[in-house]
């Protein structure tokens, strides 16, 4: 019974607009719907980031792992172009980002489009962090 509790596997993951990320101790997966349709389905190694100093200093683990948790977004974004991540609408921008939301809204002209000018944030945004699409 207590070889199998070591055994036990640990996944965690997150829904994507379009599909479905699933991560491990090692790898990653994702499927995905393009806009054909069709599914797309790719997996990879997931980056260690300073495995021998995780295990050595008390505290570090956690930080560690919730990083390398989000270091494979944009490793799934880089291989699968057709994934949409939660964030690129601009309404979870507003959400997550009310400073930024509010900071539109006092300081440009586009107040009576406020969506619009958040998408344009969102596309600048998604560049900078994911690169372009072409990319």
């Amino acid at each position: 019974m207590a070889a199998e509790q070591e055994k036990k596997l640990r996944l965690g993951g997150m829904a994507l607009r379009n599909g479905l990320l699933i991560h491990g101790p090692t790898h990653w997966a994702a499927a995905v719907r393009d806009s054909g349709g069709e599914i797309e389905v790719a997996s990879e190694r997931k980056p260690e980031l300073a495995p021998k100093l995780a295990s050595r200093v008390p505290g570090l683990r956690g930080p560690l792992k919730l990083a390398e948790a989000i270091v494979v977004l944009p490793l799934v974004r880089r291989r699968m172009r057709s994934a949409r991540m939660p964030f690129e609408d601009p309404r979870v921008i507003g959400a997550l980002e009310p400073l930024t939301y509010t900071g539109t809204m006092l300081t440009t002209k586009s107040g009576e489009f406020p969506f619009a000018r958040l998408a344009h944030t969102a596309k600048v945004q998604e560049t900078v962090f994911l690169g372009t699409r072409a990319e």
